[in-house]
């Protein structure tokens, strides 16, 4: 979960009371009308009416088709009954809601190193919808009579644009979390589903790796409601390699899809990184990029945004270790054309005039159509006039 600082889900939640556990959601079954359960849906499907045409949506049939696939892979019989949004937030969440919408956001799939971990979290998701856990959530906020404010908190925040809906997303995300026995159940889940499906499981906890080396890199000190319902990262890794181990993982040909999943999100990994470098969190963005480059070293466009993160944090020496990654990314060739413009102003910057000009017409050479293509012909007129001085 993010860590934003609203206070009212959390401190609604904390106050709720444990219900006794429902049956399992059945596939194709939906609440009977004028019960309960259909109140709920019903306000559900209004928080669902405006995701649908939200901005903040990733409307791109092909990724949102890929990620059905590997959800009907680990449950083909609840396939039907599913809604899936991918919505453009640069953290690491997914959430299920008791109406059959599920929420991946593109900071996951940014983290996300193959198929086999998307499908455990997805699997971990799929738990959650199965044993109904956000529903019973749901009715506690219910019973505790503060289940209308929340969600017209959601909708007003839908309302807002960009940011609002960040908030109506945060407090549905928020609504559903679960207890520390939901959170093992769901874990347990995901791990028979990823095996039955044919994914090794052990990537869930390797998954888990990174998001806790990233919460120790940005040391996390405010409370969020993702430490205070969840079980401990080490306690969660050790539980998946337990049951992973438990259900022979380690002997057998399980499939990590890394190839299918590079494909499946390559053409957004651009976008993702320039949303995960505005965050302005560049300790965690620093651990989410040595990740990246451990699995593919020879991309310059990691590389570029690598360099763009020394440039952006500005500490001592950052010119020259940006300039070397611009470097490199420029080498190892797939680094978007603004790597010779933010080369060329570095090197202006450092009154290296010469490099500079040969950067920024490489780079109207890179992208003859660049939307600020008169302001960089405007600077390499200067920086003429300086190298002919």
């Amino acid at each position: 979960m993010p860590v934003l600082g609203l206070a009212l889900p959390l401190s609604v939640i904390a106050a709720c009371t444990t219900t006794q556990p429902l049956p399992d959601q059945r596939p194709g079954a939906e609440p009977a009308l004028h019960t309960e359960e259909a109140g709920l849906w019903l306000q559900m499907e209004r928080i669902e009416d405006t995701y649908a045409s939200s901005g903040v949506r990733l409307k791109d049939p092909a990724l949102e088709g890929y990620v059905r696939e590997v959800v009907c892979r680990l449950s083909a019989e609840y396939c039907t009954d599913l809604r899936i949004y991918i919505l453009q937030q640069p953290y690491f969440n997914a959430a299920m809601w008791p109406n059959g919408v599920m929420e991946v956001w593109t900071g996951l799939l940014l983290r996300a190193d193959n198929e086999a971990q998307l499908a455990f979290v997805l699997g971990h998701e799929m738990g959650h919808y199965i044993r109904r856990h956000s529903l019973q959530r749901m009715m506690e906020v219910r019973n505790q009579g503060n289940l209308l404010a929340i969600v017209n908190v959601a909708l007003a925040g839908a309302g807002l644009g960009s940011a609002g809906y960040l908030t109506s997303a945060y407090v549905m995300a928020n609504l559903m979390a679960f207890s520390r026995d939901n959170e093992r159940e769901a874990d347990a889940i995901g791990v028979r589903s990823s095996i039955e499906a044919g994914y090794d499981p052990r990537e869930g906890a390797a998954l888990w790796r990174l998001v806790k080396a990233e919460g120790e890199a940005l040391d996390r000190e405010q409370p969020s409601i993702f430490n205070a319902t969840h079980p401990g990262l080490d306690e969660r890794i050790a539980n998946i390699e337990a049951g992973a181990a438990e259900a022979g993982a380690a002997d057998s040909e399980l499939d990590l899809g890394r190839e299918r999943y590079r494909e499946a999100t390559r053409d957004h990994r651009a976008g993702w990184l320039r949303a995960e470098l505005r965050k302005h969190q560049f300790a965690g963005s620093q651990i989410v990029l040595d990740h990246l480059l451990a699995g593919d070293p020879n991309s310059g466009e990691v590389h570029f945004y690598q360099g763009e993160l020394y440039r952006l944090t500005e500490e001592d020496g950052y010119d020259e270790t940006a300039i070397a990654a611009y470097h490199k990314a420029i080498q190892l060739g797939g680094a978007p054309p603004a790597v010779h413009r933010e080369l060329g102003l570095l090197y202006w910057d450092n009154e290296q005039f010469e490099e500079a000009r040969q950067s920024l017409e490489a780079y109207l050479a890179a992208d003859p159509q660049a939307d600020d293509r008169l302001m960089i012909e405007s600077y390499i007129i200067q920086l003429n006039e300086q190298v002919s001085t």
